[in-house]
């Protein structure tokens, strides 16, 4: 019997696709490299890009691996007139394109970190105004206010080997107005 490991991608073949990826890009990216499970192979954030975008790229490649969507902006458009697709949304899954551009305000506020040695917590809030389209989903320029949770882990040398976003997908949905609140 054949596991999913016979079908894994080799870590040969990310580097050559973080390689191609980096000689092709425009300018400062992140790339994650996940087998077919969603696993993580191999990713890289080139210097100068902003820090986040390699946990967003890692959820992007886990999504493309692991959904039945043949990409992000698939699952997007597959879950957005369906609230019984959203509400059992794994949330491992991204399907939301350019978050910083969907809120050019972004900020973050009321931050505390719990240092724990080889694992950070941050708890913050998001807040921002909406005025750029969020994925397949127009512009409402209605402000959201999100509670988030990152959990970093970190190695003996303080590099992070691992980040974990939590955040309230479906509250994020309803105060913009796509999703009407659950009763109940």
């Amino acid at each position: 019997m054949r596991s999913w490991y016979d079908h894994a991608v080799t870590h040969a073949q990310a580097l050559v696709a973080i390689r191609d990826t980096l000689e092709a890009a425009p300018g400062p990216v992140s790339i994650a490299v996940v087998d077919d499970h969603g696993e993580v192979v191999a990713c890289l954030a080139m210097d100068g890009a902003a820090r986040d975008t390699l946990e967003n790229a890692r959820r992007k490649a886990y999504t493309a691996a692991r959904s039945d969507a043949t990409s992000t902006r698939a699952l997007a458009e597959k879950v957005q007139g369906s609230p019984t697709e959203l509400s059992s949304f794994n949330p491992g899954f991204s399907f939301f394109h350019g978050g910083v551009a969907a809120f050019s305000d972004a900020r973050i506020k009321d931050a505390r970190v719990i240092d724990g040695g080889d694992a950070t917590v941050l708890l913050f809030t998001g807040t921002g105004t909406n005025d750029g389209p969020l994925g397949p989903l127009p512009a409402t320029d209605r402000t959201v206010n999100l509670p988030f949770c990152e959990v970093r882990y970190w190695d003996a040398d303080g590099r992070t080997t691992r980040a974990e976003w939590f955040y309230d997908q479906m509250s994020m949905l309803v105060q913009l107005g796509h999703m009407q609140p659950s009763e109940g």
